[in-house]
């Protein structure tokens, strides 16, 4: 099942100057992956989102592109990062 997302990000105090919201797709819902980071305690409270949605999204782009050169060195690491932290 594929989840679509719409992102949002504000530069906090600045709210004269525009978001930048872009589309995304994730074979795994966000919202749960944030929770499951949350209870697994590997950062803080605070933390959890950013690591949860960043890893995902960066995840998703190193897949679609792990045969360049430039996402060949990530695709070693991060799945196993994101593998580990779904594991807790």
């Amino acid at each position: 099942m594929t989840h679509h997302y719409t992102i949002s990000i504000a530069a906090a105090g600045k709210e004269h100057e525009p978001a930048l919201v872009f589309a995304v797709e994730s074979h795994d819902d966000l919202v749960a992956t944030v929770e499951r980071v949350r209870s697994a305690d590997i950062v803080s409270e605070k933390e959890a989102p950013a690591l949860a949605i960043g890893l995902k999204l960066l995840g998703e782009v190193i897949i679609r592109h792990r045969d360049e050169p430039m996402f060949a060195e990530l695709w070693k690491t991060v799945p196993g990062l994101i593998k580990s932290i779904k594991a807790r």
